[in-house]
């Protein structure tokens, strides 16, 4: 049992030594700023990759829908007296055919798949766009709770200043014991939303990682940044025409229009006929089977005409099929812009109403309220103020503090989110995402 029990112990701090040498030679986390995020979550993200292969796909049948039909080679050996041999046989005839279409299907077809590409490359800018609006979310995120985490941090510390006065106080029989239970209460609350936000902190770290598509990188995003709320100069018509041209959303189904207008044309062809061009040389190796006894070859040329005669039942209900995509497309177009416009307006009133409160916080109730609680803290100090008084002092200066803060990161995401719903960088006239 001794030896079972060493045994034990000595496995116990072997893994215990391994465990500590683990962990000091584990490699420090590699803080990204925004920058550095962008670049790592755009590079070889599977979503923008499935877009851009699907542009290709469709620029390399625009190309091939102009290329000519591939003309067909014929043999014939006839009257052959054993099979498969090719020299044996009364003739053999050598035939070639080319099928022509009716001038300007094929432009058509081209053109459907030309606006299917640029379709499918603004829905690539719009995934961009896209990630990176939900990237400055998260990072603006992340700001705001370490920037609470500090907020809690200081009034913890100062309500440990004010727990020692009242226990001083207390000791002298100057504060009564409601006091004492009360602010040691109010310090265990801010412990306890302390560890709240710095578990969240975990969290936003993994959804960090998520947006970046990598989960097992030692990536963390920069811990601190400042929360930018700007003030929009431009009017909300203003915004919406910016919207309306520069929206990869609303380009994108533009495009889808195209592409199916392209497909009902190219559809409303197809009763016109296509061509045929037939070329055929006819060689005989027996006499006796040439037509002419004093011609050993044949030739012969032809041109056909296909028509379409069962367009009743065939060719007329693709046409229908493509119109109906048509509309469909037409329909999705005008839903696509109208929902743009209406999120648009939504939260272009939101951001404005809510700037005007941030202002207002910031001017006055910030101040107000944090110069109410330092003087509290004073007036208690020399005894002219209760505690009821001071904890009602703190609690507003500390809500106040959280309320600003919320607004703030409320608003910041709030402009990225107005930024999507234009569709490019409004402020900007240069980069990758300016407004044209």
């Amino acid at each position: 049992m001794t030896l079972k029990c060493s045994q034990a112990l000595f496995f116990a701090v072997l893994a215990s030594a391994l465990l500590s040498s683990a962990n000091s030679f584990a490699v420090p986390s590699r803080v990204l700023t925004f920058d550095e995020a962008a670049e790592i979550a755009l590079r070889d993200n599977a979503d923008i990759l499935q877009i851009r292969s699907t542009e290709e796909s469709a620029k390399a049948k625009e190309s091939q829908a102009l290329s000519p039909n591939e003309p067909s080679f014929s043999f014939m050996n006839n009257n052959a007296s054993t099979p498969f041999r090719l020299t044996q046989g009364a003739s053999k005839t050598y035939s070639l055919q080319w099928t022509l279409g009716f001038p300007g299907k094929s432009i058509f077809q081209s053109k459907q798949f030309a606006q299917t590409a640029l379709s499918a490359r603004e829905q690539g800018f719009e995934k961009e766009v896209s990630i990176l609006v939900s990237l400055s979310n998260l990072y603006v995120t992340i700001s705001s709770n370490n920037q609470l985490i500090k907020i809690l941090q200081q009034e913890a510390d100062r309500t440990n200043e004010v727990l020692k006065i009242i226990e001083h106080k207390y000791g002298l029989g100057q504060a009564s014991q409601v006091d004492l239970l009360s602010s040691k209460s109010a310090v265990a609350k801010l412990n306890h939303d302390l560890l709240n936000a710095t578990e969240m902190s975990k969290v936003l770290q993994a959804q960090f990682l998520t947006i970046l598509r990598k989960p097992d990188a030692n990536y963390e995003a920069t811990p601190d940044i400042i929360i930018e709320v700007p003030e929009i100069s431009s009017s909300q018509e203003q915004l919406i025409q910016t919207m309306l041209k520069n929206r990869h959303l609303i380009k994108s189904a533009e495009y889808q229009v195209g592409s199916a207008s392209a497909n009902s044309t190219f559809a409303a062809m197809q009763w016109l006929p296509d061509f045929q061009l037939t070329a055929a040389m006819q060689l005989y190796s027996i006499p006796n089977a040439q037509a002419n006894p004093d011609l050993s070859r044949d030739y012969s040329f032809g041109f056909q005409v296909v028509i379409p005669i069962f367009y009743p039942v065939n060719e007329r209900n693709t046409y229908r099929s493509a119109h109906s995509d048509q509309a469909t497309a037409e329909f999705q177009a005008d839903s696509t812009r109208l929902q743009s416009i209406s999120d648009l307006k939504s939260n272009f009133t939101l951001y404005q109403a809510g700037y005007r409160q941030l202002k207002d916080m910031q001017s006055f109730l910030l101040p107000a309220t944090k110069a109410s609680y330092d003087l509290t803290i004073k007036s208690y100090a020399l005894g002219k103020a209760d505690y009821l008084r001071l904890a009602d002092a703190r609690n507003n200066w500390i809500s106040t503090q959280k309320d600003e803060l919320s607004k703030r990161a409320e608003l910041a995401q709030l402009f990225n989110n107005i930024t999507l719903n234009v569709g490019c960088d409004f402020r900007n006239k240069e980069g990758p995402h300016a407004c044209q």
